[in-house]
């Protein structure tokens, strides 16, 4: 056995390594999508601020993502150089995911990198695209994911006397900036930090005042963005003014719930393969080390989890949410399930159990589940393989995009812009101009100055 997890901590982050680094080089064909030509455009005509007050009172109370997006739009990155904004934060964001696992995981730490990369190819295609290659998503749930994870990673660090009233006074500042990004950063904080506090109840919270510091400063940033005038008007146009039922998004909400099990499912089984077939340590950041944590910790992500989705498809007048909005439930999910294995492998190690003392029963356990939940990574592998080859292709037509439309708003010689008919994988995933008539084409119209986009 001790081989065997020799060999296997040899060769997994040979395999996932590489995975991450073709995930975050997939950013450098990234082009705009029509959310990012919006901002652009109402940055150009209302400038930075008057944007994201703007947006505040008619669309949506993200106050932060709309700053970060309307900044960006008016810079000179936009529309040719957006993609390098992208690369940094595609690899700060794996950087602070390796950080909390490295905490995690103490001296298996060594396999983070492929447990990285399962998560990145199990996750669906959907989300994918549109939270890791779109500006807009990235910023807006991407962005502040990392700045948590970093923040998070290094919340016990000792500094001087003197220096923590500034500090805390910055952390609850700079979680209300961090809040202000999207309400589900802000509520998964919230329900998560009121989790942990449960879970040690009556001990002492290591860290209390930094972590009260963070609780005060996202319900502020949270209270600004749930008041904004534009949540409501946004969901009176989407649902045509009749708000739906609450008991009927409870029940959509556990009809999506359901059609999602199998992501959920194959993260648990990775993570108690993970932690009965490499060993276990007394994980240093871990949150699960006794039954009573282990049970708070578990509330708190079903809690986050039906949330999450609940608010999305409320929002959405029942339908499914959109990839981007799922990927925090996601990664709390599989975090979540790598520390709670630990625990278990820990507390019910396997020899407790006869059927598993004979290596043959061990093996063929083992091996049967690995290839249940070898569908995803499989499908998301394939996928990746398939955006590498179209990549290069993908951002050729997208410039060519961008140069037509530059030229036909300075010779104001067309009132439409013309392009050929587009793959529809390539015009969905990458950016640029969609496949088909929709109000992302406006978007890009409107900011070049166009009435309309044809298709040959």
């Amino acid at each position: 056995m001790k081989r065997f997890r020799t060999h296997l901590g040899l060769l997994l982050p040979i395999l996932g390594l590489p995975i991450l680094l073709a995930h975050i080089y997939l950013e450098r064909y990234y082009l705009p999508r029509g959310d990012d030509y919006d901002f652009a455009s109402g940055a150009k005509n209302h400038g930075i601020f008057g944007n994201v007050i703007y947006g505040y009172q008619t669309w949506e109370g993200r106050f932060s993502s709309y700053f970060l997006n309307s900044l960006i739009g008016s810079s000179g990155l936009f529309p040719y150089h957006t993609n390098a904004v992208m690369l940094v934060s595609m690899a700060l964001f794996v950087i602070a995911l390796a950080l909390v696992l490295w905490r995690l995981e103490g001296k298996y730490s060594y396999l983070l990198w492929f447990d990285m990369a399962f998560i990145v190819l199990a996750m669906p295609d959907q989300i994918k695209k549109n939270a890791f290659y779109g500006m807009d998503a990235n910023i807006e749930y991407v962005l502040p994911v990392t700045l948590t994870f970093f923040v998070l990673v290094f919340l016990n660090k000792m500094i001087r006397k003197r220096f923590e009233k500034p500090a805390l006074l910055s952390l609850g500042f700079m979680f209300i900036l961090i809040a202000g990004f999207n309400p589900l950063i802000a509520m998964t904080l919230i329900i998560g930090i009121c989790g942990y506090w449960l879970s040690l109840y009556p001990q002492q919270v290591p860290q209390s005042s930094r972590l009260k510091a963070i609780f005060l400063g996202t319900m502020i940033g949270f209270a600004i963005e749930v008041i904004a005038p534009g949540n409501f008007l946004r969901l009176y146009i989407d649902t045509g003014g009749d708000l739906p039922g609450i008991f009927f998004i409870a029940t959509r909400t556990l009809d999506e719930l359901g059609a999602d099990l199998p992501f959920f499912g194959t993260c648990f089984v990775y993570a108690l393969l993970r932690a009965y077939g490499t060993g276990t340590s007394a994980a240093s950041f871990g949150i699960c080390k006794t039954g009573k944590a282990a049970c708070w910790y578990g509330i708190s992500v079903l809690t986050v989890v039906f949330a999450t989705y609940y608010i999305v498809i409320y929002g959405y007048d029942g339908n499914h949410p959109s990839g981007r909005t799922l990927m925090l439930a996601y990664i709390v999910t599989y975090i979540a399930a790598l520390d709670m294995s630990q625990w278990l492998a820990r507390t019910y190690p396997l020899s407790r159990y006869a059927f598993f003392r004979y290596p043959l029963c061990r093996y063929a356990t083992f091996s049967s589940l690995l290839v249940s939940i070898s569908y995803l990574p499989t499908q998301g592998f394939s996928h990746l393989i398939l955006n590498l080859e179209n990549g290069p292709k993908m951002q050729s037509i997208g410039l060519a995009q961008i140069d037509n439309a530059y030229r036909a708003q300075a010779e104001k010689s067309a009132a439409k812009l013309i392009v050929p008919e587009i793959p529809y994988y390539i015009g969905t995933f990458f950016g640029g101009v969609a496949p088909h008539h929709d109000e992302n084409n406006q978007a890009f119209a409107k900011y070049f100055g166009l009435t309309d986009i044809e298709f040959q």
